[in-house]
């Protein structure tokens, strides 16, 4: 896997079987055991120490996440326990150490410093936190001639820091041991090659295809791309752009730059936006692609404006429906008729003749104010471009 375009290594994915786990209640000599969880299968998997900063550490959780998500493993929700993150961590003198061969070697004589692993965190935000902690405490340790030892510390979210859970020697003290009941596995390259042919495409992939065809930028590829059901709603829109685009009698090719702008635009920009104030996921949208797509022709062939677009799209958050049905219903068709804006923007004129005098004697600013009276005047269905060039050349004369 790649972080910022570096490699982060994986020495090993394994079975386990959970065995439960311990809750320690802040300011409580005791501690509780939790079986709930015992006996469920879970997949651990371990990286190289090759990671060297919390928010690389951060990201590869979270690119991690993706994975799961994408091939239907996981939800991989932490606050629930269905993906953990546990961090191990020593801090050693500049240019005292080497790896070589998955293994961090002391040079010389210098002897290593033991690592600490972090346990109790439930967000990617608090493995950062606690990792930026951690170090920091290493090192002030070392500073002031402590000596550190190799220990399980938990994360205490309230007060920030970490504390001391239990003190271990060696990796003996994981107490490991083969399944009985589970026979050794043969892995073919057969069955691993039949394995990749059916295996959907990862969040790494997906990213850069969304740029490569669709010319997204780098975040909008990865907001896009980032999530299963919106990659998927994404591509069934443009999907459904491209056959209209193709039955105007104009290519996808000549178009598509302008399109997927637009697409990126409503998605992030205004559907995100309804759906973060109702909590509402998008796999749980009334908005079927195909209508999604016709709003956005709707804006492109300037038959209504973004102000209407807007007001459809929330209807169509709240209730479904066709967008253009939405539209003749509220009225909200763009007002393309010349003569019937030079009517309505010369009365607005009229009734703010301080408002016209000022912008003459160069208060461009009130330009705005003006605008503004005109859209309120045709309750937002003029046409932008139309009503500023009649609105100028009125102010003109």
């Amino acid at each position: 896997m790649e972080v910022d375009d570096k490699p982060v290594l994986i020495t090993r994915i394994h079975l386990e079987e959970d065995t439960g786990k311990l809750i320690h209640p802040v300011g409580k000599k005791h501690s509780l055991v939790d079986y709930n969880r015992a006996g469920t299968p879970l997949v651990e998997l371990v990286t190289e120490p090759v990671i060297s900063d919390a928010k690389t550490a951060k990201k590869f959780a979270q690119s991690y996440q993706q994975i799961l998500r994408f091939l239907n493993i996981s939800n991989a929700d932490m606050e629930k326990g269905e993906l953990r993150c546990e961090a191990n961590i020593s801090v050693q003198e500049k240019n005292k150490w080497k790896y070589t061969n998955g293994q961090i070697l002391p040079v010389g004589k210098y002897k290593l410093n033991p690592k600490v692993e972090l346990k109790n965190i439930n967000s990617f935000k608090y493995l950062e936190k606690a990792i930026d902690y951690e170090v920091k405490r290493q090192i002030k340790a070392l500073k002031d001639g402590e000596k550190l030892v190799q220990e399980t510390r938990g994360w205490n979210n309230d007060k920030g820091i970490t504390f001391s859970q239990r003190v271990k020697e060696t990796s003996a003290d994981y107490r490991y041991f083969p399944e009985p009941d589970i026979p050794p596995l043969k892995i073919t390259r057969e069955w691993i090659d039949e394995i990749k042919a059916h295996m959907d495409e990862l969040p790494a992939q997906k990213i850069k295809r969304f740029k490569d065809e669709y010319l997204f930028s780098d975040k909008e590829a990865e907001i896009l791309a980032g999530d299963k059901a919106l990659a998927k709603f994404t591509e069934q829109v443009i999907c459904e752009l491209r056959s209209w685009i193709k039955s105007t009698g104009d290519t996808w090719e000549r178009q598509q730059h302008k399109l997927a702008k637009a697409t990126a635009n409503w998605l992030i920009n205004e559907l995100f936006k309804h759906l973060k104030a109702r909590g509402q996921l998008i796999s749980k949208l009334k908005i079927t692609p195909e209508n999604f797509a016709e709003l956005i022709c709707l804006v492109y062939q300037e038959k209504i404006n973004s102000s209407a677009a807007q007001t459809i799209l929330a209807q169509m958050v709240k209730k479904g429906g066709d967008p253009t049905d939405i539209m003749a219903e509220l009225g909200l068709e763009q007002l393309d008729d010349k003569a019937a804006l030079e009517k309505i923007i010369a009365e607005v004129v009229f009734k703010n003749q301080k408002q016209a005098a000022e912008y003459k004697a160069g208060k461009t600013n009130v330009l705005q104010f003006l605008v503004g009276q005109v859209m309120a005047a045709t309750r937002g269905k003029a046409n932008p471009k139309l009503l500023l060039e009649i609105l100028t050349n009125i102010l003109k004369k």
